[in-house]
């Protein structure tokens, strides 16, 4: 997690300092010269200059100034929910740390808390869902690593839980990640209820974690795409985002899986400058990786996988969105194998953890 901590005067600047030390996160120190900390920082001359330099690079921002300056500094930039980064008022003094931007999906109010906790402040959070001592399915969706669909849904479901009426929440007990998924929703004091009930459900809406496309609740609902697809893709050189993208949702489409549960892309290292490939994890927000030809030719001797001789004279592996996959999972059993589409080739894999740095050490059959 990226976190940059603006500060103005040489309180901010000290109270900056103190935050950074404690937070778990990759931060960088912004300050005025003449109110310099003496830690390590970058240095500014305005904050809107300076918000509108950063606001797409940080997950979270931590403004420690008047929330005036703060709220007309990121005005300009505030895009939607779901891309916003989190932002967090702190007055200089530390009394209080306000959950300004992305309360949920962006996690400002969890980073309220915790920044809090380590100045000892009072965290401000004000949306409904929290005010009211209840869970947010978007808050939920966050520590899923999940996407929310559709993203106008949330305004009724949120709505009817501040309110306190139920709302229920359904776990496609068909993915492998369920067991994985039914404990993160028991840490937020949550009862999952297995997918095959939803139809008898009496609650008025109802949150579904699925992967699957083949799920149309009859009552109001939103979906939790989990990410669990990870998605081998080799392509011809500079292939379009917008052919790539294709590819994925009609790849997708054939396994009957939405496209926002990718967890992730896998190509090859010759793959790594490609424009279009980049384009698309960046679309979807969500990590790209790429594997040395040798290493994925290994994975096709291994499996002895059907290889192009012509890719493999050109960069030395004949197969690289099998490979790919399966190096990454550890699964040698694919949802979808190798499969042609105009300038691209694609197969995916089960993702083995909602976690993309989690691999498993064996492979799965």
């Amino acid at each position: 997690m990226k976190c940059a901590i603006i500060s103005v005067s040489q309180a901010g600047a000290k109270l900056a300092e103190k935050i950074a030390a404690s937070l778990q996160a990759d931060v960088d120190l912004y300050e005025r010269k003449e109110y310099a900390s003496g830690a390590e920082a970058k240095y500014f001359t305005r904050v809107m200059a300076l918000t509108t330099d950063i606001f797409t690079r940080y997950d979270l921002i931590i403004y420690i100034m008047a929330l005036g300056i703060t709220v007309r500094a990121i005005a300009p930039h505030v895009q939607h929910k779901t891309v916003d980064p989190a932002i967090l008022g702190v007055d200089e003094l530390g009394t209080f740390v306000i959950s300004v931007l992305s309360g949920h999906l962006g996690g400002a109010n969890d980073y309220a808390r915790e920044v809090a906790e380590i100045i000892g402040a009072t965290p401000v959070i004000t949306t409904a869902t929290d005010v009211h001592g209840k869970v947010a399915p978007d808050a939920i969706a966050r520590h899923l690593q999940a996407r929310v669909e559709p993203i106008s849904a949330l305004k009724t479901i949120n709505g009817a839980i501040a309110r306190g009426e139920t709302v229920d929440y359904f776990v496609d007990e068909r993915m492998p990640l369920a067991a994985e998924i039914k404990n993160i929703l028991t840490s937020f004091g949550v009862a999952a209820k297995p997918l095959a009930e939803l139809a008898q459900t009496a609650a008025v809406g109802a949150v579904v974690i699925t992967d699957r496309t083949d799920v149309r609740p009859a009552l109001s609902h939103l979906y939790l795409r989990p990410p669990t697809l990870v998605v081998g893709m080799g392509c011809r050189k500079d292939t379009l985002q917008e052919i790539l993208a294709d590819a994925l949702c009609q790849a997708c489409s054939q396994i009957g899986r939405s496209p926002l549960a990718l967890a992730g892309i896998v190509s090859t290292t010759v793959k790594e400058h490609e424009a279009g490939l980049l384009a698309l994890a960046e679309q979807y927000r969500r990590p790209i990786a790429f594997y040395p030809p040798e290493a994925l030719l290994k994975v096709a001797e291994q499996y002895h996988l059907e290889e192009s001789s012509f890719v493999k004279n050109t960069i030395g592996v004949g197969n690289v969105c099998e490979t790919a996959a399966i190096l990454k999972t550890k699964r040698s059993q694919l949802l979808l194998p190798k499969t042609k589409f105009q300038r691209t080739t694609v197969a995916i894999a089960e993702a083995t953890s909602l976690s993309w740095e989690s691999d498993r050490d064996t492979p799965q059959n």
